[in-house]
């Protein structure tokens, strides 16, 4: 490769389009901007010059960006001469790549980003790719973590700045790939709605997913038939109460035996007409024979009190109705 000059360039001639050395995604420009305007671009971007009056950019894209909104017209820049063939140069791939890692952590679409081109554009093989390049990254080098970084790439816009922004988990991004875009659309807009931590998008995620196989239908099919857009849409209810309900929703349709065995106990709990200081709770999910009643009392009187209610469900044989419910 030609040793690189320093000179006066166009902005007008960077092609901004071309990304083959990019890997940048969803970096706030603002501050960028301002620091220009102030002081000017304190380092020089790398250009790639593929043609007489043509550039390709290896690294500075934000910076280059923040020139096009100030409308600057002409910058300094580190200018490299591109190959006859003006295909991208690993090499010049590399100076962008390690100028990044230099200075900060990239985030998780920026590293399938650089998985990606490695393979695709500049032909690197993955056992080179899991020695060398994903320990310098701070991945395991194993082929599951590879396979699923490639996937993320994948992924709508939207969906990446999810997960930048560290709203979606990368393996619930990835999990998504498993559905149509619209389905994708549909189940992102039902976690903003909800507020939705990580734990919660896994678990909805699941639960929509199984009941699909279950029903053999779409999940915009299981949207319809459980009113889950009425749930969203309900203004009376706070986001956690929409959790809860679209939860229980969910739940009912995907385990129908649990749920009607689940009613059945809540409502011969009910007739019971326990105290607040006496607990009953069934064998968990209804998987055994054995029930628990846990009591609360600060003293001798409170205890003696909670017996004698006990001991008048147990000669009323109120309990019996239990040991059939499962």
């Amino acid at each position: 490769m030609n040793s690189a000059v320093i000179k006066p360039v166009k902005v007008n001639q960077i092609d901004i389009d071309d990304r083959s050395y990019v890997f940048s995604f969803e970096a706030p420009l603002s501050p960028l901007i301002l620091s220009i305007k102030n002081v000017g671009i304190i380092h020089p971007p790398i250009l790639e010059q593929t043609s007489a009056h043509r550039y390709r950019i290896v690294s500075g894209f934000k910076r280059i960006l923040a020139a096009q909104h100030l409308k600057m017209e002409d910058l300094l820049a580190v200018v490299y001469q591109g190959a006859s063939s003006a295909e991208p140069s690993l090499e010049l791939f590399l100076i962008n790549f390690h100028e990044n890692l230099g200075t900060r952590m990239l985030n998780d679409i920026e590293k399938a980003i650089v998985i990606f081109k490695l393979i695709n554009i500049f032909h690197i093989s993955r056992e080179q790719i899991l020695s060398q390049f994903m320990p310098l990254m701070g991945l395991a080098s194993n082929q599951i973590v590879l396979n699923r970084y490639l996937k993320l790439v994948e992924l709508e816009d939207y969906f990446k700045s999810a997960v930048v922004e560290d709203f979606i988990s990368p393996e619930t991004a990835m999990a998504m790939l498993e559905l149509t875009p619209q389905e994708r659309v549909e189940i992102y807009h039902m976690f903003q709605s909800l507020k939705a931590g990580k734990n919660h998008q896994r678990e909805l995620l699941r639960l929509l997913k199984e009941l699909s196989i279950m029903k053999n239908q779409p999940i915009s099919q299981i949207f319809d038939s459980l009113a889950i857009r009425d749930i969203l849409n309900n203004v009376r209810l706070t986001a956690t109460q929409k959790l809860e309900k679209l939860k229980h929703a969910l739940k009912e349709a995907r385990y129908p035996n649990y749920s009607a065995t689940l009613h059945r106990f809540q409502n011969l709990k009910a007739e019971l007409k326990l105290p607040p200081t006496i607990s009953l709770r069934p064998p968990q999910f209804f998987e055994g024979s054995e029930y628990t009643i846990e009591l609360r009392f600060k003293n001798q009187d409170e205890f003696n009190k909670a017996v004698e209610i006990l001991s008048a469900l147990a000669e009323a044989n109120k309990l019996i109705a239990l040991e059939t419910l499962v």
